[in-house]
């Protein structure tokens, strides 16, 4: 029998659809630095995420005579322009009915259950009110919680305050992600990771297919898990 004591999700792309368009955000990106003569082409073909951009523009111009701020200027003004568009999409977001199934299903079973994630608290919590699901969390951390270091952006502070704040440790938790940084910390702390794959993150997730204890399609998957291991 497991000693399974919570369940920690992910959000954005686990509990939440990702359907914010990040585009504008990337020509923002690409236009500031088009001022210093580098132009890059940001196409379906070569998307990359955004740190991954600012990384690949700061190594450009490390060897032009560009201001010692910039750079540290233009990620408070993509954070900024993030979080806008994320806001404005939380208006109307709210966790689909497959979602809120399996939370119903988890609590049922008596078992804890927290959020960690690098989106904002306001906009989080806006969504689980459209979807009347504050009442599922016990934890809900985020970027409000944890400095968001966009050379490296991990999420291992994120995961440790919530176990220190669901008050369990890393073999008494399931952790569910969809990205390898959701997943690496949880293996860390010998989690039971459960990694949601699909066409968009399935060359990602299978370069750390040896740190997943269960791939899934889908979070409807998680309750028939639970009950496997909890048996």
């Amino acid at each position: 029998m497991s000693e399974l004591k919570a369940v920690i999700f992910d959000w954005d792309g686990v509990l939440v659809p990702l359907r914010v368009d990040l585009r504008p955000v990337f020509e923002y990106i690409t236009d500031k630095i088009g001022e210093f003569g580098l132009k890059l082409e940001i196409s379906s073909e070569n998307f990359i995420s955004i740190e991954e951009l600012l990384k690949s523009a700061k190594n450009d111009l490390s060897a032009q005579n560009i201001p010692e701020d910039f750079f540290v200027n233009l990620k408070q003004e993509v954070l900024v322009l993030i979080n806008k568009i994320f806001t404005q999409d939380a208006l109307t977001n709210s966790l689909s009915q497959e979602v809120l199934q399996t939370l119903e299903q988890v609590k049922e079973l008596g078992l804890k259950m927290g959020i960690f994630t690098i989106n904002r608290f306001h906009i989080v919590d806006k969504i689980l009110e459209n979807s009347n699901a504050t009442h599922f969390f016990d934890v809900i951390v985020t970027q409000d919680d944890v400095f968001l270091n966009f050379d490296k952006i991990d999420k291992k502070e994120h995961l440790k305050i919530c176990l220190e704040r669901l008050r369990v440790s890393g073999h008494e938790c399931m952790v569910v992600g969809d990205r390898p940084i959701d997943i690496l910390p949880a293996y860390l702390v010998k989690a039971i990771t459960v990694g949601i794959v699909n066409q968009e993150n399935k060359r990602r997730m299978n370069a750390i297919e040896d740190k997943l204890n269960y791939a899934i399609k889908s979070i409807e998957e998680i309750y028939r898990i639970i009950i496997t291991l909890i048996e």
